[in-house]
């Protein structure tokens, strides 16, 4: 919402109903996210506001509020007391290094991760208006050990934010272009390794990509590249409206928003659609509009679909199909994480307690799973409460409408956590709950799932 208000204003698009149901919901945010502010760590911030403070997560923080401030007013204190954080922990040498803090990284990821999280930081730090001269010159010192793309991006946002025309930025933004990898849907940036929130595989690509179109577009010499990039980007936009999680949606909105502010101009489109012998539609599409525009086409006869556009204004067109089919084995499991869960067997009373059992096992020997993520599946006509889940390493306990979401900070390598769900049948039922499934939070696409699971109650 901050984006799409920050977006609106820029544009000189304000939509009276829209601007301000979307400044109500950034208003509960905003008081959401301040009580992730951890206690005793003034400015200091955690996914679920618990000590130690995350590192990277604060730096995000800062990024996060001062976006907000454009719109919205934050707290200056706030502000203030997260630079503070920041600077706090900065070394002598003015780089930030993931050793003693809390970061997204595993503990082998996080070796000879300085630059790179020192580079975030200086980032935060400079688009918030208080550039750090230490972190720069440490930065440049040690320039060379940016070799991937996910280093390159965040080294020449941390350059050209504190001065763009900075010309070591300039030469990172050279060494970043060649590392680009070409595929039939664009240009993407394939990081090494996990990012700083810990994200691996499409998730990471997606969040390097973003990171090096905004710093392709802050340089402004290389606005081939960008775009290239820019039409891969949207290829991972879902039917939703996101690009996997959270990170990365974010980082995939502000870059298509710095490309439009970069186009400087916008035109109409028409896009016209056929699909097999059925007659043409055509939708208009208005420079002054930002809603997507939705063509059903179900129903129509087999055929070749055809897509085409006429007139001044660029214009993405994605299709989605829906299908519905019967649960089926999961496929193998293809990530750290193994997930088992079991609930009675036997035919239960109406309204005694009852418990459901839950492991998850990380089977990486050598790496920790972060910020595993369990939607366990409740059975209909049962009584589940978030006090009902117990069990040792619970970060956070969410009641979803089919599910029960279980939070876990980390899970060290080869370890198993087991949990236990307390439930009550209501009344007599013989019913599956949904499916169940366990993945790290920024690696959705590794996710392992549990089919559905019978539960019966008579009385």
């Amino acid at each position: 919402m901050v984006l799409a208000v920050a977006y609106m204003k820029r544009t000189g698009q304000i939509d009276p109903e829209l601007d301000a149901r979307a400044r109500e919901q950034i208003d509960v945010g905003y008081r959401r996210l301040v009580g992730f502010e951890v206690p005793g760590e003034p400015g200091g911030f955690d996914w679920w506001g618990k000590a130690p403070a995350n590192l990277f997560l604060t730096a995000y923080a800062l990024l996060e509020f001062h976006e907000m401030a454009e719109v919205y007013p934050v707290d200056p204190a706030l502000l203030a007391r997260i630079v503070a954080w920041l600077t706090a922990h900065q070394r002598e040498d003015g780089s930030w290094s993931p050793e003693g803090v809390k970061t997204g990284w595993s503990t082998d990821m996080a070796k000879g991760r300085s630059f790179h999280l020192t580079a975030y930081v200086a980032w935060g730090l400079a688009r918030a208006g208080a550039p750090s001269a230490k972190a720069i010159a440490y930065l440049t010192a040690h320039a060379s050990e940016a070799t991937d793309p996910y280093g390159l991006s965040l080294a020449s946002l941390a350059f050209l934010a504190t001065d763009k025309a900075s010309p070591v930025g300039r030469s990172t933004i050279g060494r970043l272009v060649p590392t680009g990898v070409v595929d039939e849907h664009g240009l993407s940036f394939v990081p090494t390794g996990e990012t700083g929130i810990g994200a691996r595989g499409q998730s990471a690509t997606i969040e390097t990509t973003a990171l090096a179109i905004q710093a392709l577009l802050l340089d402004g010499r290389e606005g081939r590249v960008a775009h290239r990039a820019l039409d891969r980007l949207v290829r991972w936009r879902q039917a939703d409206g996101r690009f996997g999680t959270t990170q990365s949606t974010i980082l995939s909105l502000q870059a298509l928003l710095a490309a439009d502010a970069a186009s400087g101009r916008r035109g109409d489109a028409t896009v016209d659609v056929v699909l097999g012998h059925e007659p043409k539609r055509s939708v208009k599409l208005s420079s002054t509009s930002t809603e997507p525009v939705r063509l059903d086409v179900s129903g129509a006869p087999a055929g070749p679909l055809v897509v085409s556009t006429t007139g001044d204004g660029r214009t993405n067109v994605a299709l989605t199909r829906t299908s519905w089919v019967p649960w089926i084995t999961p496929r193998d499991e293809r990530g750290r994480l193994a997930l088992a869960v079991r609930w009675p067997e036997e035919v239960l009373a109406i309204g005694r307690p009852a418990k459901a059992t839950v492991s998850i096992e990380n089977r990486s020997k050598d790496a920790k799973a972060s910020v595993v993520t369990l939607e366990i599946g409740i059975p209909p006509g049962c009584d589940v409460e978030r006090e009902d889940v117990r069990g040792q390493g619970i970060a956070n306990v969410e009641r979803g409408e089919t599910t029960v979401v279980i939070y876990l900070r980390d899970l060290d390598p080869a370890a198993t956590a087991t949990f236990t769900i307390g439930f009550r049948p209501r009344y007599a039922i013989d019913v599956v709950t949904a499916p169940s499934t366990a993945y790290e939070y920024y690696v959705p696409e590794e996710a392992v799932t549990v089919g559905p699971i019978r539960v019966r109650a008579a009385r």
